[in-house]
């Protein structure tokens, strides 16, 4: 699903189980969108409350996995020089949006924030492709979901 992911830190999707009406293709196809860049040390002051961010959330054991996030606050600290490079030690309050923390606040430092530089789904024809097929297996008419996929498809985050 990912792209340049191995196949142990990829996730599968089973279309007979996992895309098994036309709203659940529609879920998929909606949570492909462009890259989220990690959040610049110096750019820190840039972000404002209400910024939808993309955050890593600590799971079982060591393991960290990205979900959709708003920031509600930043706790400002002094920046440090470190090998010549600005480090930002400043504390971000965000609102989980997705995932198992979703509804609840956390604070967290920037080496977990990545920023959403957009919600809107960006094209990818091979996906578009799969997902209309589903879809039309599903009793779609394929063409109206391909226009649709076209406007609404995306490529791997």
């Amino acid at each position: 699903m990912y792209e340049q992911f191995t196949e142990e830190q990829d996730e599968w999707y089973d279309p007979a189980i996992d895309l098994a009406s036309p709203r659940a293709v529609a879920a998929l196809r909606a949570r492909f969108r462009a890259r989220c860049p990690p959040l610049d040390d110096a750019r820190c002051r840039d972000l404002r409350p209400g910024d939808p961010l993309c955050v890593a959330c600590a799971l079982a054991g060591d393991e960290l996995k990205y979900y959709d996030a708003a920031l509600e606050s930043v706790s400002p600290a002094a920046h440090k020089m470190v090998d010549g490079e600005e480090r930002c030690a400043c504390r971000f309050l965000v609102r989980w949006a997705s995932g198992p923390l979703a509804g609840d606040g956390e604070e967290v430092g920037i080496e977990r924030i990545c920023c959403v530089r957009s919600t809107t789904p960006v094209q990818d024809a091979v996906l578009a492709e799969f997902l209309d097929g589903v879809t039309k297996s599903l009793g779609g008419d394929g063409e109206g979901n391909a226009t649709a996929s076209q406007s609404s498809g995306a490529v791997a985050p």
